[in-house]
């Protein structure tokens, strides 16, 4: 998810998310020598994050990652013929991880895989989930502070 995230934000979010790759890539090793006593736990971090940045900035990767996609929903698709909710007839754990994961694709302009009759069921499901209070107050109340938001610009673009 991170990748498919990082790599298909575009504007001024797509920017700032690969940026702050490129800081985390800059401040890790700094870091490292400043805690040599965490060295191994920072440079598995920033293996990690080396990884992260060589694949958002990989067009062929991220491709590759997007043509994943359909054939998930497909699945999601027949088991929502089924059953209502994933694991049958109440929400679960299950529905917990697909309400953050069909939002995050709905952000990233993915939405369009179900909004027409090819996946009435995703459809449903998702305007089910979208009416939960759980999402009304996890996600789309979830406003990040003007001042926040100006300070991380700040770091992002002018230091590091």
């Amino acid at each position: 998810m991170v990748e498919l995230i990082y790599g298909n934000f575009r504007g001024i979010e797509g920017l700032v998310l690969r940026r702050s790759v490129q800081i985390k890539e800059r401040l890790i090793p700094k870091l490292m020598q400043a805690n040599p006593g965490l060295k191994e736990q920072y440079a598995a971090k920033l293996k990690h994050v080396n990884q992260l940045n060589s694949t958002i900035r990989n067009a062929k990767e991220i491709e590759s990652i997007n043509a994943k996609i359909e054939p998930l929903l497909e699945q999601l698709e027949g088991q929502l013929r089924q059953t209502d909710w994933l694991c049958g007839t109440t929400y679960s754990l299950a529905d917990t991880v697909w309400t953050a994961v069909l939002n995050w694709f709905d952000e990233l302009k993915f939405g369009s895989l179900w909004a027409d009759n090819k996946h009435p069921a995703l459809r449903a499901y998702f305007n089910r989930l979208k009416s939960r209070p759980s999402f009304i107050t996890a996600i789309k109340s979830d406003e990040m502070p003007l001042p926040m938001i100006l300070a991380g610009l700040r770091r992002i673009f002018l230091s590091i």
